[in-house]
């Protein structure tokens, strides 16, 4: 740029090949080519996979601002749900027996699967897929899909986290004598927090069936955001 200061700087001079790249680019960026404009037939798994690819620091950024952690606070059928089945397993003897003598690699299984299954059932339970009049192969569409996923799955770990913590508190409390009838040994921590780890993954599941009895207006307030559609 510079001053004006005749006809003559009014004609027309092709740009330097540096700013043509600049322009090429500014315009790739502004255009936002979507996925569903690439081609017309898409596999589930690599539609959601190109799209989490394509935007994922946004994804994640839109999971942690939704503060998953705090959801379980929230949604109280889902966390009395989770209570009660804990407090009925601390005091079950057949919970404590099968609890404390799982093995690790079961143990931590099977917690993995009841998170993942916990959100599945949620996710589906309430309908959270529906976003618009149909189910579309749209980029935006599947973006907030996989936020409401991920946030619900980061809830689910929050919760899980909460209970063995309570879990753990409440096996501690115990009497020991009382422990020692009940599985058949002198209780060490290892047992302990075995217990622990199979109460919360079975409180997780106990959880995912209350959060379905939520009222879909309250879930959905929780978890939605204001998205373009």
């Amino acid at each position: 740029m510079r001053p004006f200061s005749g006809p003559e700087d009014l004609a027309l001079a092709p740009f330097p090949e540096r700013q043509r790249e600049e322009v090429r680019r500014q315009l790739q960026e502004v255009a936002q080519v979507r996925l569903e404009d690439e081609r017309e037939r898409w596999g589930v798994f690599s539609f959601y996979l190109r799209t989490f690819a394509k935007d994922q620091r946004e994804i994640l950024s839109a999971i942690w601002g939704l503060r998953p952690w705090r959801m379980p606070l929230f949604l109280g059928r889902l966390t009395a749900a989770a209570a009660v089945s804990i407090v009925y397993f601390l005091l079950t003897s057949d919970v404590w027996a099968l609890g404390a003598h799982l093995s690790w690699r079961a143990a931590i299984a099977m917690a993995i699967l009841s998170i993942v299954a916990a959100t599945a059932f949620i996710f589906s339970g309430q309908d959270l897929g529906r976003l618009g009049r149909e189910y579309a192969w749209r980029e935006q569409l599947a973006r907030t899909r996989l936020v409401l996923l991920g946030t619900l799955a980061l809830g689910m770990i929050a919760l899980w986290l909460g209970l063995l913590l309570i879990s753990l508190w409440g096996a501690w409390a115990l009497p020991r004598a009382v422990l020692v009838e009940w599985i058949g040994l002198v209780p060490t921590p290892d047992h302990l927090l075995r217990y622990a780890v199979f109460a919360a993954t079975v409180g997780v599941l106990g959880a995912a069936l209350g959060g379905n009895l939520e009222e879909e207006q309250e879930i959905k307030a929780e978890l939605f955001i204001d998205e373009e559609a």
